[in-house]
């Protein structure tokens, strides 16, 4: 089976959906399968990733995210890189421009498509109305002065976001006859915004290796009681509760010291807030780390811990179950299936920092049930068998080639997805610069392609 994945997310980036479709791929070629992902790239060029072929499409980023990146490329060009009629699967692991390409490629091939639902799209978009996250840019976003400090306008832009991208994901995931999901929280939410093509529950594979070096060294966590944050550092992921925690408790748990892995825009933010807090010399941020160094400190660590307002899995607080380690986190989106008698689940409200503080307080002086909550974890490690889970991703590919066919009710949801992007990125282009000399010419661009992406989806139709 040859499949060729389209995504908006990939290696450098390290966030999920870049380490999912990295491990699908390399698992598949493991298997005997063939796999290229075409995914954005500062210019383009073709690679070789052990094993499988990745086509980078020369991308634009997003001043507020530079590691995401938006592309503007007509089908045509992709063309020139690869002989796309030739593959099996058309699989979409995203839903914004590349993937749209994606499917107009199998479109035009008379090829089966899939996708996978990984991304909450319209919170995310929202959150780029988030005070913090525009203060964060101020300097180098005109409109923070329009928008950054009237909360009138901020609602008004997040409901408006919220309605426009929900349409774009609803007709984007009809227009796919069949998507995996990661947890069964996601499919109750897409089916209540409409989404009606069939949704498969299918777990994320889950990291389950230890590490082959030492690194106490660098890190020096000995005799440290470690609460361990992986993710992007984003607004929607609420890494300051961490902080807070930490100050809060640095006086009665004087070896308490919190690791934040992984980058992002409110990085010098929250080490401003740590200082602010005179928690600095209890926080270690790491950056993005390799994934044996990660492994090291999962093991190493005494809870896992996350705060997001919105999940569609939770990677890190999964793989926290394979090191078997107690997990407090916000219940919020997935999290509750995934918290079964191994952990907290804490609301979010005014008292969720007493509350964080008061059951890691709790384990740390307990250290009887802190064990039980542990072994918990790695029992229930069993529902996310790494091995299974390829296995299921491989029969959901193999399925989808005979079954997948692209009808015309999927086209139709494809146009109306089409339009729906267009007005998507014009709301963001109102308040996000790109990098861009002025945002006249990024509009222009964008048209131009939305444009085009429409003619050749009507040409298609009529062969």
């Amino acid at each position: 089976m040859k499949i060729a994945i389209f995504t908006d997310s990939f290696k450098p980036n390290t966030d999920g959906v870049a380490t999912v479709t990295a491990i699908l791929a390399k698992e598949m070629i493991n298997r005997g399968h063939k796999v290229t992902i075409v995914c954005p790239g500062n210019h383009t060029e073709i690679v070789k990733e052990k094993g499988y072929k990745v086509i980078r499409i020369k991308s634009h980023s997003i001043i507020l995210y530079r590691e995401h990146k938006i592309c503007f490329k007509h089908p045509d060009y992709l063309e020139k890189l690869d002989d796309f009629k030739s593959y099996d699967l058309f699989h979409l692991q995203t839903n914004i421009t590349l993937p749209a390409l994606g499917y107009l490629l199998a479109l035009k091939y008379n090829k089966p498509v899939s996708a996978t639902f990984h991304t909450n799209i319209a919170d995310f978009a929202t959150s780029f109305f988030d005070r913090d996250v525009l203060a964060n840019e101020s300097k180098s976003n005109p409109m923070y002065k329009v928008i950054g400090n009237n909360n009138l306008i901020l609602g008004g832009m997040k409901l408006f976001a919220s309605k426009v991208v929900w349409n774009l994901t609803r007709n984007f995931y009809n227009a796919v006859p069949s998507t995996t999901v990661p947890s069964r929280f996601c499919r109750q939410l897409l089916r209540s915004k409409g989404v009606k093509n069939p949704l498969i529950v299918l777990n994320n594979p889950v990291n389950s290796e230890n590490s082959r070096k030492d690194y106490s060294s660098k890190y020096k966590l000995k005799n440290k009681f470690v609460l361990l944050h992986v993710g992007r550092l984003s607004a929607e992921k609420r890494v300051n509760t961490l902080i807070k925690i930490v100050a809060k408790l640095k006086k009665d748990i004087p070896n308490i010291y919190g690791v934040i892995c992984s980058d992002g825009p409110l990085n010098n933010n929250l080490k401003s807030l740590a200082k602010k807090l005179k928690a600095d010399k209890n926080i270690l941020f790491t950056g993005f780390i390799p994934r044996d160094e990660l492994n090291w400190l999962y093991e190493n660590c005494s809870i896992v811990t996350a705060f997001g307002l919105f999940e569609t899995f939770n990677l890190c607080a999964t793989e926290a179950l394979f090191y078997s380690k107690p997990v407090i986190i916000s219940d919020s989106g997935p999290h509750s299936e995934i918290i079964k008698d191994n952990g907290y689940l804490v609301t979010i409200n005014k008292e969720e920092v007493n509350v964080f503080a008061e059951k890691i307080t709790e384990l740390y002086n307990n250290k009887k049930l802190y064990n039980k909550l542990a072994k918990q974890s790695r029992k229930l490690w069993i529902n996310y068998n790494y091995k299974d889970t390829i296995d299921r991703h491989e029969a959901f590919f193999i399925n989808s080639v005979s079954q997948n066919e692209l009808s015309a009710k999927d086209y139709w949801n494809f146009i109306k997805y089409l339009s729906g992007l267009s007005i998507a990125i014009n709301t963001l282009l109102f308040t996000l610069s790109l990098k861009f000399k002025n945002i006249e010419k990024i509009g222009e661009k964008f048209e131009s392609f939305a444009k085009k992406l429409s003619k050749t989806a009507q040409k298609l139709n009529k062969k």
